[in-house]
């Protein structure tokens, strides 16, 4: 990877890490943050040769990043900050690799909503909120309060994830299996 390239990266993983901690302090991502960076990302990649991917390729990356979360957000999963956010990263990598740092930064989500479960509720917090899903009838009078959880975090870490195997050229997972096997 070039110096440009390099830049691109070292900028989106600030971006996305500023994100993560602004989500975790104030449990917001600011539009500043997330406009700003989805305009860089559309930038750099039109004009930054030969780092830049292009702004066809940036803006389907955008999309990418955009669309299955906007889902969420109107099915009240997802703050606007995380969509925008994960928008950002698009506009940065492009949509091949926004599809793997999506589907890491669900994973993770995934992983981080049930540990904030046990960790605020116990196991018998999470037995009962994990019974819910099975009900016909969840009213609003259940007794169990919605808990919020900063994704921001998750979208930094998927789009780490994403950007090592992209550089490296292989999976994290048989990195990690090599390292556990050798």
């Amino acid at each position: 990877m070039d110096l440009g390239g390099q830049a691109m990266v070292g900028l989106l993983l600030a971006i996305a890490a500023t994100g993560a901690v602004w989500d975790v302090t104030s449990g917001r991502v600011p539009n500043v943050l997330t406009y700003t960076g989805a305009l860089a990302g559309l930038a750099l990649n039109a004009f930054v040769r030969p780092s830049g991917i292009g702004l066809g390729p940036a803006a389907w990356g955008l999309a990418v990043g955009f669309g299955p979360l906007f889902v969420v957000y109107l099915a009240g999963g997802l703050g606007g900050g995380d969509v925008k956010l994960m928008a950002a990263v698009g506009a940065f990598l492009g949509p091949y690799s926004t599809a793997y740092a999506l589907l890491y930064a669900c994973l993770v989500g995934a992983v981080l909503s049930v540990a904030i479960i046990f960790w605020k509720e116990g196991i018998g917090g999470a037995i009962l909120r994990f019974g819910r899903l099975f009900r016909r009838s969840q009213g609003p009078d259940d007794g169990m309060n919605r808990l919020r959880f900063p994704f921001a975090v998750a979208v930094f870490i998927g789009t780490a994830w994403a950007i090592t195997e992209r550089t490296v050229g292989r999976s994290v997972l048989d990195l990690l299996v090599d390292r556990l096997s050798a």
